[in-house]
Parts: C-alpha cells; structure tokens; sequence
C-alpha cells in the first residue's frame, strides 16, 4: 500500500492510498485556503491522521489477509502464512480452511485414481499373459497338423483365420472399452477353436440380444471365463458338454452369464471359490476369476462384480454385472 501527497493548487492538498497490488486509489482533498473558517485546517489534519489510521485498519483487517489467502491459494503459500490463516476465527480463515479441504479431498481424489488405473493395468496385464495361453496354440497347431494329413484344406483355413481373429482382438491395446458385438464375435472365434479340439463333445450356445450389441464393456471380461467353464467343468466331465452364454438388459444394468452342464462343485467348495474370488489374495486356481472381478470393480465400482453358482456333477454359472454403457 502505498501514500502520495500531491499539492494540486496553492489552496488545496490532495492525499491519496493506492493498493499495490489492485492499482485502486482512495483520494482526500484538503482546502488550505487562508478564508477557510480557523478550525478548517486543524479538522482536516485530524481527519487526514483518522484517514491514515483507517486505511492501516483496513489493510490489516481486510487486504493483507486476502493477500494472504490469495497467494496459498495460487501457490499453497509457506507454511507460516498458512498457520496464521488457519487461526483466524472469520470468514477469511472459514475461506482458508475450506480451501485447504478442497485441496486435501482433489489431493486424494488424484493419488486414487492413479492407484485405481495402476491397479487395472496390472489386473489387465495378468490377463493378457493368460490370454497367451501356449496350451491353445499349442493344440491348434496339432490340429492343423492333423487336418493337413486329411487334406482338409478348408477347415485349416477356417481354424487359422478364427486364430488371427482372436488373437487381434485379444491382444489389442489401443481400446480398453469395446462393444458388445466385438465381445460376441471374441467369443465366437473362441469356440470355433475350441470346437475342433472338442469335435462334437461340446455344443456352444450363444444368446445377445441384439438391441443391446451397440453397448460398450470393459475388455477381457467374457472369453476367459468361458475358457475357464470348458477347463475346470467340460474338460473334466464325461460325455458331452454344453456352454451358453448369454447377455441381456435388466433396467440400467448388463447381465452376463457363462453356464456349462460340467462337473460342477460341493456347495462348500462354491462358498470357497466366491471367497477366494472376492479376496486380496493371489490364489493359484481361479486367479483368472479373481482378476476378472477386481478389474469390474476397480472400473465401475464395487457394487458390480461376478458371482458363481452350481450344483455338484449338475454345472456351473458365472454371473457378471456391470452398468450400461453407451
């Protein structure tokens, strides 16, 4: 804050305050006329000491606090500027302490988000190294070994072209959100695969209503569970074996399941399984469920998620939620 005298005339004299930082000024003009009454000069002179005692008051009370706020508030300020806003008792240490909450809840809301895409990246990375399953490369080759032995040209061209198709799909990174038809058509090259292998042991039902196929999802939630349903129940099972998967639209709400007619679990053994899924824990078997729900929950909140149900020798079914998305 800064003071100026200025003598405009010879009768009058002219005091202003400026703020430094504003550039505003207050002005005071005093007569020093010699007809002026004999008390006219000696009031000016006290109102012009009241004037400068006010405009100290003032930019103790008022300026310098807001000068304060103003800089933590554009560079969090030192730490003694902030301990001195936070003892005051009105509306400016209101401001500062509503400042400071705003700036401790967006302070936690950023180290959140970025734990929570860290935490998706990692359960994504898992997943993919899943996803390159030597097991399924391994057999189709096999198979296309055997197919050439029976001449059987067009089949081998069938099989390697579901290959490079899900392969592509699966190891896209550019798109974590895919559609729904995109999901479909993983989930088709899967089975097709897996037909060759299974020959007429295993009957693929797949069931999207198609008003819902222009939805998007997260990617890589789908097809590992189905591969998950044919190695731990069809696999295992004797005699044919059955996979329907089916996705429909309840109210806000993507409901997906994944059933298989295999060997199924004990009603405890379930009750372990969704545990395990559920928990912190890296378990060797069902990791892939595991990551599968933390994924959903990390990306649309906890309160989506999967969930396992079945009957011992009479099958499995593995429930997914997730919101709509557009």
């Amino acid at each position: 804050m800064d003071f100026e005298f200025h003598d405009d005339t010879s009768d009058s004299l002219v005091f202003y305050i400026q703020r430094t930082c504003t550039g505003c000024r207050i002005y005071f003009l005093f007569s020093l006329s010699p007809t002026a009454p004999p008390g006219c000069i000696l009031i000016s002179v006290v109102a012009l000491l009241i004037a400068i005692l006010l405009s100290f008051l003032i930019n103790g009370i008022i300026y310098k606090p807001i000068g304060r706020l103003v800089l933590v508030v554009r560079e969090h300020g030192t730490e003694h500027a902030q301990d001195r806003l936070l003892c005051r008792k009105d509306e400016i240490g209101f401001l500062f302490r509503s400042f400071r909450e705003i700036l401790a809840e967006n302070g936690d809301l950023i180290k959140n988000d970025y734990e929570k895409k860290i935490l998706l990246k990692n359960a994504e990375i898992r997943l993919l190294h899943s996803q390159i399953n030597p097991h399924l490369l391994y057999n189709s080759l096999g198979s296309i070994i055997w197919m050439a032995k029976s001449e059987q040209y067009s089949a081998i061209q069938d099989l390697v072209g579901a290959l490079i198709k899900f392969y592509r799909m699966s190891l896209n990174k550019e798109n974590e959100i895919v559609s729904l038809r995109e999901v479909k058509e993983q989930i088709e090259c899967y089975l097709s695969i897996q037909k060759i292998r299974y020959s007429d042991r295993l009957r693929v039902e797949i069931d999207f209503e198609e008003s819902i196929l222009r939805y998007k999802m997260l990617k890589l939630l789908l097809q590992p569970v189905v591969e998950n349903s044919i190695a731990y129940g069809i696999e295992k099972k004797v005699g044919d074996g059955v996979v329907k998967v089916t996705a429909k639209r309840a109210d806000e709400l993507l409901l997906i399941s994944v059933e298989d007619n295999g060997v199924g679990v004990s009603a405890e053994r379930l009750e372990e399984i969704n545990a395990i899924i559920h928990s912190d824990e890296q378990p060797e078997d069902f990791s892939v469920l595991q990551n599968i729900n933390r994924r959903i929950k990390l990306f649309y909140g906890d309160e989506f998620g999967i969930s396992l149900s079945g009957r011992e020798n009479k099958g499995m079914t593995v429930s997914i939620s997730v919101p709509v998305l557009e």
